[in-house]
């Protein structure tokens, strides 16, 4: 809502996951030798590059809705 994004994208998403969990992601990150600082450039500079939209109201994005229904269905494996 901040950045006046209409559609809710797989990158807010993760955004907000990195945001909210500050243990697992860090060590997910620490044992596959990724740098967390370069990631999260990375996926400012994606949700920043969303389309701004005043008005309307928000919905999730295809992809996102699709992403979560794969979540989903793998969380029940």
């Amino acid at each position: 809502m901040e950045n006046e994004h209409q559609a809710i994208e797989c990158g807010h998403m993760l955004k907000g996951i990195m945001e909210v969990d500050e243990n697992v992601i860090p060590f997910i990150f620490k044992k596959l030798s990724i740098n967390h600082q370069h990631v999260t450039a990375a996926l400012d500079s994606i949700v920043t590059g969303y389309a701004k939209v005043s008005g309307g109201q928000q919905y999730l994005s295809h992809t996102a809705n699709e992403a979560l229904t794969k979540a989903q269905s793998a969380a029940k494996v």
